[in-house]
């Protein structure tokens, strides 16, 4: 039987509440009553709970629950996308799963990796990821290079290089505000504007890709 988990721990807004009220009744005095519907008029106790135990017991619960059998399965699944967001995901599948085995499950996967019960599979993705979707631009980083950014133009949320730009050569081709939105940050939302933007700006390109610093012959 194959499981899949996600990487993320939940928060259950149930218990928060639950947790509220037992620190609501503890500032009250200790103890729950209980209220007669029709009348309302005297409390019952009823028993006295410890708000700190109740969480230590529904965190041991939650412990157990995630806890994974050794002898199963872990696979570990990559998505690597056209912008260079890449993403995991972890499944468990039966115990001595076999290679043959776990890529029938997942046809359009391939086989990285394995270490014992621990397998890789990755997929390429043709097309940009919900992270660059959602909130990528395009820009220069200081040393003239167009990059993808997770957001606005900064140097800590490059997400994909591609090639040195020519500026002077761009600054005597282009409008002043087209070269003002690249500094600033030209959005994309899909993998055609992605495209397009490379494609303007190749004509532009002071290098190739990956051939800078490299020595004269």
């Amino acid at each position: 039987m194959w499981r899949r988990r996600s990487g993320r721990r939940k928060t259950y807004k149930t218990l928060g509440g639950m947790i509220i009220l037992l620190a609501a009744a503890g500032l009250a005095g200790g103890s729950w009553y209980l209220f007669d519907a029709a009348g309302a008029r005297t409390p019952v106790p009823e028993v006295d709970m410890d708000v700190e135990q109740l969480v230590r017991q529904a965190e041991e619960r939650e412990d157990a629950f995630r806890q994974v059998d050794a002898s199963q399965t872990e696979i570990t699944l990559k998505k690597v996308y056209v912008c260079g967001v890449e993403s995991e995901q972890t499944v468990y599948g039966p115990p001595g799963a076999d290679d043959e085995t776990i890529l029938q499950e997942y046809p359009d996967w391939q086989l990285v990796s394995r270490e014992g019960n621990r397998v890789l599979l990755q997929q390429q993705i043709n097309d940009i990821s919900p992270l660059c979707k959602e909130n990528g631009y395009f820009g220069l980083t200081p040393d003239q290079i167009l990059a993808l950014f997770d957001g606005p133009p900064g140097e800590e949320n490059v997400i994909q290089t591609f090639y040195q730009i020519d500026t002077e050569k761009l600054e005597s081709r282009l409008p002043r505000e087209e070269i003002e939105k690249l500094y600033e940050g030209i959005r994309i939302r899909d993998l055609a504007e992605y495209y397009s933007i490379l494609s303007t700006f190749g004509e532009y390109m002071l290098h190739q890709p990956g051939t800078l610093n490299q020595p004269e012959s």
